[in-house]
């Protein structure tokens, strides 16, 4: 993120996802992604680790990960998403390592 390639990088995936990816995401799935971080929602029957391992040999220098729900619960990019009988919600998600440092920027009056 923020880096200059970050819009090459968004257009190659485009690219993959249309031309390499569509067939081997199930169709009753959603896939979102943002820049390089992809959310897919699958149905509970999916064979999703059969699914990884058929995404990763796509593209040799691009690797997919799984990261599975906890308690309905999934962090994607600085959200967390619930969901439950009741719909989805989302809060901020802090990553464990993640230590709450801020600069403070001083703007100098000349």
């Amino acid at each position: 993120m923020g880096s200059p390639l970050s819009a090459v990088l968004a257009s190659f995936m485009e690219t993959l996802e249309r031309d390499r990816c569509r067939d081997i995401i199930a169709r009753h799935s959603s896939w979102l992604r943002y820049v390089d971080d992809v959310l897919v929602i699958v149905p509970r029957r999916s064979f999703l680790h059969h699914t990884l391992t058929r995404l990763n040999p796509v593209q040799e220098k691009i690797r997919f990960s799984v990261e599975e729900e906890v308690d309905q619960k999934l962090p994607f990019l600085d959200t967390l998403i619930h969901w439950g009988d009741d719909g989805l919600r989302f809060s901020v998600y802090k990553k464990p390592s993640m230590k709450d440092d801020y600069l403070l920027l001083l703007r100098l009056q000349q």
